[in-house]
């Protein structure tokens, strides 16, 4: 996966609470996050501004339990696509 520079460095949308840096792949349709809390993610674009913004805490927590399930089983980058995001929004 290419990286380009960074487009910004905000705090992260998932957890609310650390610094992210957030870089553009090759893939432009998607988004690279690396969080100091969260770690590395990919999400796809339209999941990360308009979804993310949407869950609740018990919502965020899920989606971090993926994330770190994802690390725990090797996976550097897991991506979390629009379409889980609407899933888990659907759901409470």
């Amino acid at each position: 996966m290419i990286e380009k520079d960074p487009f910004a460095v905000s705090t992260c949308r998932l957890c609310r609470t650390a610094d992210a840096k957030i870089n553009f792949t090759n893939d432009l349709g998607v988004i690279d996050v690396a969080c100091e809390r969260c770690g590395r993610f990919r999400v796809e674009i339209s999941g990360y501004n308009l979804r993310f913004d949407s869950l609740s805490g018990a919502q965020r927590l899920r989606v971090l339990e993926l994330v770190k399930n994802k690390h725990d089983s090797g996976e550097a980058s897991p991506l979390i696509s629009a379409e889980y995001l609407k899933q888990i929004l659907a759901t409470e």
